[in-house]
């Protein structure tokens, strides 16, 4: 229900109250006035009858007194005048019409009046004033008078106020209605108009012309509120953007001191295949092989300087930043890719093994971010593992569905992490390597890149046993995109 039909109908309500209380204390006002005056001329004319027939009784007899009264009974129209005798039983033509206990104080000559309804439902008003007569016996004169004039002035009394409380039940509602709309109806119309606006994130278009009530004080105040809004956000988008600019230098930081620790182990595997290149070159050159033995030094130069070619373009696709671009991608592809670029880094302290599963694992996601998560995983993995003569350390690279996700899970047999460690382990700049060997960017990092995929990344480690990280990404079997 709208406001102003609100309105109206309290007003409405609290004027029929206020009226209804007013006609019945003006109706019973009226009915104590008019039954007064009903008395009061009663009282009148009973004095003055009453002293002629007391007159007539002593003079001429009780006859001739009664006869009076009656010829003066038929010149009364609307009040009945009857001779009654106090001590007459009931059912006497001259027995009072009041019972007994109304006309006791008749006895010792106090007027008294009743008050009673008729059987044709009409109120009546019968008066009694006590007369001395001749004789023993005590009389009174019995007045009576019907108040069919009262009942008239009732129903007109209703009628009227009746009629006047329509008539301002009528205005008001014209009035409530039309100011309504206009003082109240226009203004919160606006109002929840720029809310919808505001709930819909537009902050412009600010109210104007607005009133000097708590409407207008509403409207001022919402549109404060948007201006507060509109400065929030541009705050938060430059505080988002900076941040942005941050992660990413972040992870171009992380990218940069990986690449350097690979460069150190692919400097190492590089030194073979650049002996034997040199070698075979320097017999080429020195004329020491001919013919058969001259093609089969060259055709081994070759395969070397292909295999080296492929180790450096390896760091260098790892090292060159790319912009952003989700693709659908294998995870057992990612997973053979990255331990493919570590074997040189984890010769001296173990090996990696990758278990991928049977089949495909598709979903959407940036290569070059996911296998930035994965080199990052790995990396700590291998610098987990003590450096042994055995070289029994193991990282071990695991690709498996589980239930609507794919994972890649790094496991190790390393030391493990301490309990207070792992509340940490996600925390910029914390970490729990050796000074030179990490920065405490790395775990962020990937935090970050896989919870910006829509998965997550958690973590198991037991000491003396080994520790476990779990990469989970939503599954993507259908989406269109290049297989990484």
């Amino acid at each position: 229900m709208k406001l102003s039909r609100k309105l109206t109908l309290m007003l409405m309500a609290g004027m029929g109250v206020v009226l209804g209380v007013n006609a019945w204390v003006r109706l019973e006002r009226e009915f104590s006035l008019f039954e007064t005056d009903v008395i009061r001329d009663h009282r009148v004319m009973g004095r003055g009858l009453r002293a002629a027939i007391t007159e007539i009784w002593i003079q001429d007899g009780e006859a001739r007194a009664l006869d009076l009264l009656e010829r003066t009974n038929v010149r009364e129209s609307e009040v009945v005048i009857r001779w009654v005798w106090l001590d007459a039983a009931p059912g006497d033509p001259y027995a009072p019409s009041a019972p007994g206990s109304t006309t006791a104080d008749l006895r010792v000559g106090n007027p008294t009046d009743w008050i009673h309804v008729d059987v044709e439902g009409n109120r009546v008003v019968t008066s009694y004033l006590a007369a001395e007569v001749p004789g023993s016996r005590r009389g009174a004169l019995e007045l009576s008078e019907t108040l069919r004039e009262e009942s008239a002035y009732i129903r007109a009394t209703l009628l009227q106020t009746l009629a006047i409380t329509t008539g301002l039940f009528g205005v008001t509602a014209l009035v409530v209605v039309t100011s309504g709309g206009i003082l109240l109806g226009r203004p919160v119309r606006r109002l929840i108009g720029k809310a919808r606006r505001v709930g819909a994130g537009d902050l412009s278009d600010p109210l104007t012309d607005l009133a000097g009530d708590e409407l207008g004080e509403l409207g001022r105040e919402m549109n404060a509120m948007c201006e507060r809004l509109q400065a929030a956000n541009e705050r938060v988008a430059r505080e988002t953007a900076a941040r942005l600019h941050a992660l990413d230098q972040l992870r171009k930081a992380d990218r940069l001191m990986t690449v350097g620790q690979l460069a150190a182990g692919i400097a190492h595997e590089l030194g073979t295949p650049l002996h034997v290149v040199f070698a075979r070159g320097k017999e080429i050159s020195n004329g020491e092989v001919e013919g058969e033995e001259a093609r089969e030094s060259a055709r081994i130069v070759a395969e070397q300087a292909e295999r080296m070619t492929r180790i450096i373009r390896r760091l260098l696709d790892f090292a060159r930043p790319r912009p952003p671009c989700k693709v659908r991608v294998d995870l057992r592809t990612m997973a053979e890719r990255t331990a493919s670029l570590l074997t040189p880094l984890a010769r001296k302290r173990g090996r990696i093994v990758v278990e991928p599963s049977a089949e495909p694992v598709f979903v959407q996601a940036d290569p070059d971010q996911i296998q930035q998560v994965l080199t990052n995983l790995v990396v700590n993995a291998i610098q987990a593992l003590p450096e042994r003569l055995d070289s029994t350390g193991e990282v071990r690279v695991q690709v498996f569905v589980e239930g609507a996700r794919g994972v890649v899970a790094v496991l190790d047999n390393g030391p493990g992490l301490a309990p207070e460690a792992m509340i940490h382990l996600f925390e910029p700049f914390f970490t729990t390597k050796s000074p030179g060997e990490g920065t405490g960017l790395g775990l962020p990092v990937a935090w970050g890149i896989v919870h910006e995929h829509g998965g997550e990344i958690t973590v198991e480690s037991k000491p003396g046993v080994g520790t476990r990280f779990y990469v989970r990404l939503t599954l993507d079997p259908t989406a269109p995109g290049e297989v990484g």
